[in-house]
C-alpha cells in the first residue's frame, strides 16, 4: 500500500497533543492545581478576603484558556522551526515488514519491528520510533474506507500498540 500526503500545522498539533496526553500525570497535576485554586477562592471568600479570593477565582479560570494560548503559541514556533523536509509531500508504502519513507531529502526504509507502538486519532495514525520521536500519517491521505481499514489492519499485526 502507498500513500502520498502532506503534513500541515493542525496535524502536528493535533499528533502533540495525543502525545501529551500519553503522559496522564501531567493532566492530573494540571486539573489538581486549578481544584486547588478554586478551594483555595472559596476559603478566601469565606474568610472575607473578597479581593484575594476574587483573584484566584480569576487566575482558576484563566488558566486553562491561558495555557491553551501559550500551548499554540510553543507549537506554531516548533513546526516553524521544523526540517523543511518534513513540510514537503512525502510517500509511504507500508507492507507488513517496513514502512518505506520518500520525501525531498530523505529515503528511508523502517522494519516494522523498530516501531514501539502506535496510536490513533480522530485525524491521525502517530507511529512511535521511541519514546519521544513519533511518523504521522493522516488520514486524509487514503483515498477510501478500505485503504484505511487495509492500513489499520498493517499496523495492528506488526506494531505492538497501546491504545
Amino acid at each position: 500500500m502507498k500513500i502520498e500526503f502532506r503534513l500541515n500545522f493542525r496535524d502536528y498539533q493535533e499528533a502533540n497533543k495525543a502525545h501529551v496526553r500519553q503522559h496522564k500525570i501531567i493532566y492530573f497535576a494540571f486539573w489538581s492545581f486549578i481544584i486547588v485554586l478554586l478551594l483555595s477562592a472559596t476559603g478566601k471568600f469565606l474568610r472575607g478576603d473578597l479581593i484575594g479570593g476574587i483573584l484566584t477565582l480569576l487566575l482558576a479560570i484563566t488558566l486553562n484558556p491561558l495555557s491553551t494560548l501559550l500551548e499554540t503559541f510553543w507549537l506554531k514556533r516548533s513546526w516553524n522551526n521544523q526540517n523543511k523536509a518534513l513540510h514537503q509531500p512525502m510517500t509511504i508504502e507500508a507492507t507488513g515488514e517496513s514502512f518505506s519513507l520518500e520525501g525531498e531529502g530523505f529515503d528511508a526504509t523502517i522494519r516494522c519491528n523498530l516501531f514501539k507502538k502506535f496510536i490513533e486519532t480522530n485525524n491521525l495514525f502517530i507511529i512511535y520510533e521511541g519514546d519521544n520521536a513519533f511518523r504521522i500519517i493522516p488520514k486524509r491521505a487514503f483515498t477510501n474506507n478500505e485503504e484505511l481499514a487495509e492500513f489499520r489492519i498493517i499496523l495492528h499485526e506488526n506494531i505492538n500498540s497501546n491504545h
